[in-house]
């Protein structure tokens, strides 16, 4: 599950910290999504083909943050 940095502060509001900091973030790729398709289709001695297809990265992002409380 992906977290914006907005409900990362609200989190650490709701645990009673008052600021984040972000220790590391990083971002592989762990894979690729593939999908085409293709078509041929003969008409007497002429063949017409078309083809299509797409392929994408798939990545996994992971940050460590720590919450600092202030003390009075």
């Amino acid at each position: 599950m992906s977290m914006k940095k907005s409900d990362i502060a609200a989190k650490a509001k709701e645990s009673g910290g008052d600021a984040v900091v972000e220790l590391s973030s990083s971002s592989r790729i762990t894979g690729i999504y593939s999908q085409g398709t293709a078509k041929a289709n003969v008409y007497g001695s002429n063949i017409v083909a078309n083809s299509s297809g797409y392929s994408v990265p798939v990545g996994k992002n992971t940050s460590r943050y720590a919450v600092i409380k202030y003390l009075d």
